[in-house]
């Protein structure tokens, strides 16, 4: 800017000239900023990528049951009996944890950021195994079930939902293979989520994009919410389904739980009033342990 001004002062460049320079080189700084960050950029990719692949190859040394995977009409029940786990030896996150849930009952979680809530929740389709006691379904040991046929028999919904950067059919429809459109768009009609899909572009072939950023996080909850809903499965998880609403979205999401909730066993972490009235029982959970809380009113 020194050099072009005293150019300009000269007469021998005019101003237009020189601010024409000066945005010609903004515009080449960015690339060449880029440039230089490059190099970090694909040495923690290949170091995530790398990651990744050991973790997709790690061999699973627990072992799959045989048995299949009981579907009774009207859910099913889980007891959780002197329940232990640990991610690292010493330091238990569950010790000898007691529950039992009957069917179609819904029992809300509630504790501490890292008391383990999220932990028991992994227990019921296998993500994690307990390291002492024992996790029943229907009196059947978990560990004497067939994995595949347990996990197609439980429908999670997790506290951040998540999208595949296709379209919203397809992200219901995930929820369970060969399902028709009808089908699909019953489940999003009983989820509330089908006059905003409607309104999409494209209704329900709207390709969301990666990480659906076009959409509220309402929206995508209750997405994911209709996915449950197509899948049909008679135990159902929550994971704090409302921490990150606003209070009219909370209240969309809150209809379509109460429905999908219905005739299912559910286990819900939560700790919004607004989640916690829909459930039958609150146990807290605290130093590994889990302790009945005072029933509150319903509405």
């Amino acid at each position: 800017m020194a050099l072009g001004s005293g150019e300009v002062a000269a007469g021998r460049l005019t101003l237009g000239q020189l601010l024409v320079f000066l945005a010609y080189l903004a515009q080449l700084y960015e690339p060449l900023n880029q440039l230089s960050h490059l190099g970090g950029t694909i040495s923690t990719a290949q170091a995530s990528a790398q990651r990744v692949l050991e973790w997709l190859n790690t061999p699973d040394h627990s072992a799959n049951g045989t048995t299949p995977t009981p579907r009774p009409a009207h859910g099913v029940d889980l007891e959780f009996s002197a329940v232990g786990f640990a991610y690292e030896p010493g330091r238990p996150v569950l010790k000898g944890l007691h529950l039992s849930l009957k069917p179609g009952e819904i029992v809300a979680i509630v504790g501490a950021s890292g008391s383990g809530k999220t932990t028991l929740l992994q227990l019921i389709p296998r993500f994690l195994e307990p390291a002492a006691g024992q996790v029943r379904w229907c009196g059947l040991d978990l560990k004497s079930l067939d994995r595949q046929s347990l996990r197609q028999q439980v429908s999670w919904v997790l506290q951040e939902p998540l999208l595949l950067p296709t379209t919203v059919a397809e992200n219901i429809g995930f929820g369970r293979d060969g399902a028709t459109r009808a089908e699909i768009e019953a489940a999003a009609q009983a989820a509330q989520a089908h006059e905003f899909i409607q309104r999409l572009p494209q209704g329900y072939d709207t390709r969301v994009g990666d990480g659906a950023a076009r959409l509220s996080v309402g929206e995508k909850q209750r997405i994911h919410l209709a996915r449950a809903f197509l899948k049909d499965a008679p135990v159902l998880l929550l994971d704090e389904p409302t921490s990150a609403l606003d209070g009219e979205s909370e209240l969309a999401v809150m209809a379509a739980v109460q429905r999908l909730t219905h005739g299912r066993t559910t286990l819900m972490v939560a700790h919004r009033p607004e989640t916690l009235h829909i459930a039958h029982r609150i146990v807290r959970l605290e130093g590994g342990a889990l302790f009945e809380e005072p029933a509150r009113p319903t509405r």
